[in-house]
């Protein structure tokens, strides 16, 4: 290559990104009528998953900015995995206690990703986007668990199915933070070991 009217012989590195191999593919695969094959523990668990990957991002004040099924990569035991943050944006304190706004054309704000979020996990219980209410939800489980059915799946899918509301609502300030979320899915006990940051999820963002 030419370098100050000579030239010289340099060597051409490359960076290599190395992931882990996902080999259930992606989460868009299932999501559809057939992904009632899945058992719904396998759907809780990823739903779970899912939840848990975004409430670290936001503690590490990290925006994904992109979520959707097809950024959700799948192990061997079908625990869920986050990728492709190519869009995503890390805040300073300053800037996370600013963020108002969802829209594009303003401020960045967490409540993009819960918003995702909610349309992933309402995906994840009726295989397609569209609006759904509990007891539409409620009542499809119901009939896929046939005389399988019992109180406890029929509580996390009433559970996952307002949660998944709760984020998908218009407003952003109504949305709830991941903490809460975390703490709906784990319950009180489990809870105990999250970091919690102060500005991420204040006490003002609770599902009620």
């Amino acid at each position: 290559m030419p370098y100050d009217g000579k030239r010289v012989l340099a060597d051409v590195r490359h960076r290599l990104l190395c992931f882990e191999y996902m080999p259930k593919g992606c989460l868009a695969d299932y999501l559809s009528d057939a992904s009632c094959r899945l058992q719904w523990t396998t759907h809780y668990q990823i739903i779970k998953g899912i939840c848990e990957g975004v409430h670290y991002l936001h503690q590490q004040r990290i925006i994904h900015m992109d979520l959707k099924p097809q950024n959700v990569l799948l192990d061997d035991n079908m625990t869920p995995r986050i990728a492709d943050f190519g869009l995503s944006r890390r805040l300073s304190g300053s800037q996370s206690r600013a963020i108002t706004d969802h829209k594009l054309g303003g401020e960045i704000t967490f409540k993009t990703d819960i918003y995702s979020l909610g349309v992933i996990v309402m995906e994840i219980l009726m295989g397609h986007k569209e609006c759904s209410s509990v007891k539409e939800v409620v009542k499809s489980w119901t009939n896929k668990f046939g005389a399988l059915k019992n109180q406890t799946s029929l509580e996390q899918v009433k559970l996952c199915a307002e949660i998944g509301i709760k984020c998908t609502n218009y407003s952003p300030g109504n949305r709830p933070a991941t903490w809460f979320i975390i703490r709906g899915i784990l319950g009180d006990v489990e809870i105990l070991n999250w970091p919690v940051t102060s500005d991420v999820g204040t006490s003002t963002e609770r599902m009620s």
